[in-house]
């Protein structure tokens, strides 16, 4: 039963982190509405470890709840506190999804394949009738909550959003600064989508996903905490209305880690690609 649940909790992690993916809707909704939509069709998350195995997905469920300043996307909450013509501040709560980049049933072997091919300088003494992967003991990294302010600027054709969220789950106590620029160019029958992200990590955030933490190794072999970083990330999404509750879409987006993640000896990458193509029903 146990490696049962090991095996279907993960594609249930990721496809939670595809529903942060899918197109935002616009803040400035309806007064009360609901929505329930449903890609089908195939996309697949990479994985950025040392023999690490990219996870494929052909379902993308999403649902949005918007009741008058109060909306639900997901797993985001937010309510509005200001609004005029062009600006408004949101209280915002997320789902901080980097625990899935480092995946527990992985780290093992990724750290092992990292450390016999890195020519980073480690010291691990190994007693007698050993091997060198019993020293090897990676805790896992947890998801965790977010919450915070989010300040948005909106023009007719593009939108810019800069938020501060700090983890309020009690998993690593770090927080995260996210600026976006978005643009869109929409017509009837199709659009276009572009994103230009940015985010900064302060140092309990990066240093519990992406570093290597004393208890990852038996006797603190080795500790290596990368502190505060920046990482960008660009998106492009496209859509073609089918009917009128059918559109094709295409969504990819990409995010480039720090080189001194490197380090860590679990990443064999540095860029972390997420895609998915198919139809989208709309209720």
């Amino acid at each position: 039963m146990n490696k049962l649940i090991r095996l279907l909790r993960r594609p249930f992690l990721v496809l939670m982190a595809l529903l942060a993916f899918a197109v935002r809707a616009d803040n400035a909704g309806p007064t009360s509405d609901f929505r329930l939509l449903l890609g089908l069709g195939y996309g697949q998350y990479s994985s950025v470890l040392q023999q690490g195995t990219d996870s494929q997905f052909y379902l993308l469920p999403r649902w949005q709840l918007y009741y008058r300043k109060f909306y639900v996307e997901n797993l985001d909450i937010g309510l509005n506190l200001l609004e005029n013509q062009h600006w408004s501040v949101d209280l915002t709560g997320k789902q901080s999804f980097d625990a899935l980049l480092t995946r527990h049933s992985q780290m093992q072997d990724s750290f092992l394949k990292g450390l016999l091919t890195s020519s980073v300088p480690v010291l691990i003494p190994i007693q007698f009738g050993t091997e060198l992967r019993d020293y090897i003991t990676p805790t896992r990294r947890h998801l965790s909550y977010l919450a915070g302010t989010t300040l948005y600027y909106r023009q007719p054709d593009w939108q810019f959003s800069t938020a501060w969220h700090r983890d309020i789950s009690n998993v690593h106590h770090g927080s995260e600064w996210l600026s976006e620029l978005n643009y869109q160019w929409q017509q009837p029958d199709y659009g276009l989508q572009l994103t230009a992200t940015v985010r900064r990590l302060d140092d309990n955030y990066s240093n519990y996903y992406f570093g290597v933490n004393p208890a990852d190794l038996v006797q603190n072999a080795y500790v290596h905490r990368p502190g505060q970083q920046w990482l960008p990330s660009v998106r492009l999404a496209v859509r073609y209305r089918l009917t009128d509750q059918m559109d094709w879409v295409a969504n990819w987006r990409r995010e480039y880690l720090p080189s001194v993640y490197r380090k860590s000896l679990y990443f064999d990458r540095l860029t972390h690609d997420l895609w998915f193509t198919g139809v989208l029903l709309q209720w």
